[in-house]
């Protein structure tokens, strides 16, 4: 290599000079090597140098990509549209049977309605959400369904969902592999093609999906810290209940007590009290204490009883609620002795059947138990399969640390442009913390508000997301995606930016703090607003049937000569002193204006008059081609249908006369 090469010498002149040592030379070249590198990307393309273009080109990107995904609904529903209209036009005959089936209301079951008028029938009710269980009763035994997805099988076995599969000709699984409790999920991931998906973001504690990463998912389930205070939403809540009392009759363990109950019972009314609109639910730990805590609380208030599922560890499948009660029920006895076994537990499907539970909760869970740490952990020993207890032991203990770790002393290799502007938001009085979160799915930085609780902006930067490796479009999706879902405000600061106007970007991330960018948002559609519907002011062709037209008519032509109309009522504004003289003259005026009156009224009355006679509509549908395709009013539409015979009661007044009348 010929150092000697254009570039080259002011550099080794300077080192020389300086007397730099080895691994000075290294840092010094890998320096210029980049700012050679930097110099080659601008030279390309000087639009990058300017501040702010980087972070504008990407919010543009990502505001198209949202779009792109909102609009694609549109086509769809068209598709569904004409897709229905297809197949009644195709099948007109089945289209007026099954009409006329619907408005006779008889009774016909849905699976009858399917297997007589399939085509109709998939074609107005596409999609069919239905139990397992019910599926036998719903559709007829045929290969009849395009495509059945299976949702929430974690908990069912594969002769459950035979009905279903045996009825469907593709078939699709949507599962979690790792909290599968029964054999449907590994049975049918053995024949299926599968592919890993990311979970959603959730506002989950951080610790409890530490937990969650233990028992199998390892970054399938973000660990992103929730905007806010930390801990202050109490994310995780762990109660020990002192408690013991004696095994049922014909059981050696505890598996119930009633001052765990009790603190149950507590924790959801206090849950169902202060939001109502929080869903709560409670996963015990057996059979006997799942009874017991279902019949307090009905006994404690229905309605809550009613909005509040109480599971049994193992069967949570598909079941989701922002606050999910974990309650063992297992206790010491009267002589100190724990429990030999906890069930499901402490079996090979223990660690799946905690994982259910957990998952459930997208916000908060709350465990009470009999049992402290050091209890779970001597059951766990007796067990081989003890891998639900131990991760129940770990998340009891984790508990008692911060849900986030707190700051490092000093920025970190890759923070010292974050620092900066760090630096300058905390000049101003404003909550900023680098690296908020736990390893690698840390935001790179959070800031707060001076009146906000905790921190409500989230900054990232271009450095490699801890997400998928795919094409830049799926980077972003996941990484600003998920920080929004779960609430925060996303800032992208590239390091470009940062580097040469640091002052500018601690300012982008106060317009976002103080929500000066979402004002702009909200006032942009208000433009669009151009169609008033003042200009759709005439109804003379809905509301006034021919005749009233007609009268219209002849009432137009005295409108057209307005010098006789005007001076009679200039007459009468200067003559309303002499009282006898107005008199007559209005008289003549409102004399022509009866006449015309009684002519509208026996206009309306033969109008209603026909109205009545539909009542033999109500009897049973007309069955062949006479009938409409598909009817534009039902008999209820009618007043007739009700009872209703018209406004004149003459005729059934006579009909109705008592004899001796």
């Amino acid at each position: 290599m010929d150092l000697a090469a254009p570039g080259f010498e002011p550099l080794l002149a300077d080192l020389e000079a300086r007397g730099a040592s080895p691994e000075q030379i290294r840092v010094d070249l890998e320096f210029a090597w980049w700012a050679a590198a930097f110099d080659g990307i601008v030279a390309a393309d000087p639009a990058l140098i300017q501040a702010g273009a980087l972070g504008a080109a990407v919010e543009q990107y990502l505001a198209l990509d949202a779009q792109f995904g909102e609009r694609r609904i549109g086509p769809l529903m068209r598709a569904v549209a004409e897709y229905r209209r297809q197949a009644i036009a195709r099948h007109p005959s089945d289209a007026r049977d099954l009409f006329a089936t619907l408005m006779e209301g008889t009774d016909v079951s849905v699976r009858d309605v399917r297997r007589d008028f399939g085509p109709v029938v998939a074609a107005l009710r596409p999609v069919v959400i239905a139990r397992a269980e019910q599926v036998s009763h719903l559709l007829p035994p045929t290969r009849c369904v395009d495509l059945v997805v299976v949702y929430g099988a974690e908990s069912l076995a594969t002769a459950q969902l035979i009905p279903a599969l045996a009825r469907a000709t593709q078939v699709v699984v949507v599962a979690d592999a790792h909290s599968a409790t029964r054999s449907a999920v590994a049975n049918l991931a053995e024949l299926l093609p599968h592919v890993t998906l990311q979970a959603l973001p959730q506002s989950r504690d951080p610790r409890v999906t530490a937990v969650l990463a233990g028992l199998g998912y390892d970054k399938a389930v973000a660990a992103i810290p929730a905007p806010g205070e930390p801990g202050a939403d109490g994310g995780l809540t762990v109660t020990i209940v002192d408690a013991v009392a004696q095994p049922v009759v014909g059981r050696t363990t505890v598996e119930s007590t009633r001052a765990e109950v009790a603190a149950v019972i507590e924790t959801v009314m206090r849950a169902s009290a202060t939001m109502p609109r929080r869903t709560v639910a409670v996963v015990a730990g057996n059979d006997l204490h799942a009874a017991r805590i279902a019949d307090a609380l009905s006994e404690r208030d229905e309605a809550v009883a009613d909005r509040v599922p109480v599971v049994v560890c193992g069967e949570a499948a598909g079941l989701g609620a922002d606050e999910v009660v974990v309650s063992l029920g297992y206790a010491r006895d009267h002589r100190g002795v724990g429990p030999s076994d906890m069930g499901i537990l402490t079996t090979e499907h223990g660690a799946a059947a905690l994982a259910q539970a957990l998952v459930a909760a997208k916000s908060k869970v709350t465990v009470l138990s009999a049992l402290a740490p050091h209890h779970l952990t001597h059951v766990a020993s007796g067990h081989e399969h003890a891998e639900g207890v131990v991760a129940l032991a770990e998340l009891v203990e984790a508990s008692t640390k911060p849900a986030v770790p707190s700051e490092r002393s000093g920025p970190g290799p890759s923070d010292w442009l974050l620092a900066d502007v760090a630096r300058l938001l905390r000049a101003e009085g404003l909550a900023v913390r680098l690296r908020y979160g736990v390893g690698g799915q840390a935001i790179p930085m959070v800031v707060g508000d001076t009146r906000d609780r905790g921190y409500s902006v989230a900054v990232v930067t271009d450095e490699p997301p801890s997400g998928p490796r795919g094409s830049v479009r799926d980077r972003l999706r996941w990484q600003y995606r998920h920080l929004e879902a779960i609430g925060w405000k996303v800032v992208s600061l590239w390091t470009i930016d940062v580097f040469m106007d640091p002052a500018g970007a601690a300012a982008q991330v106060k317009r976002a703090l103080r929500g000066e960018g979402d004002e702009a948002v909200r006032e942009a559609p208000e433009p669009q607003r151009e169609v008033e519907p003042r200009e759709v002011t005439l109804f003379d062709d809905d509301a006034w049937s021919g005749e009233d037209a007609a009268e219209g008519e002849d009432a137009a032509p005295p409108q057209d000569e307005p010098e006789p109309e005007p001076e009679p009522e200039p007459e009468p504004e200067p003559e309303p002193e002499p009282e006898p003289e107005p008199e007559p003259e209005p008289e003549p005026e409102p004399e022509p204006e009866p006449e015309p009156e009684p002519e509208p009224e026996p206009e309306p009355e033969p109008e209603p008059e026909p109205e009545p006679e539909p009542e033999p509509g109500v009897a049973p549908a007309r069955t062949g081609s006479d009938r409409p395709l598909i009817p534009t009013r039902a008999w209820e539409d009618e007043d007739a249908g009700w009872g209703d015979r018209g406004n004149s009661r003459d005729d059934e007044l006579k009909r109705d006369r008592p004899p001796h009348w």
